[in-house]
């Protein structure tokens, strides 16, 4: 997520929404979105200790 991000950083790519493929439905969807954000969230603590 950290190099998608910095890859990104900088560049106009106009409107940017997120669509969700559901990964054998919904409820498995959330539960793979809610652990992205939980590593997610990871990164975000180790890099602001630094």
């Amino acid at each position: 997520m950290r190099q998608l991000v910095s890859d990104m950083a900088g560049r106009d790519l106009g409107t940017v929404m997120l669509h969700l493929y559901p990964f054998g439905g919904i409820a498995d969807t959330v539960a793979w979105a809610a652990r992205a954000a939980g590593r997610q969230m990871a990164e975000i603590e180790d890099t602001s200790y630094s």
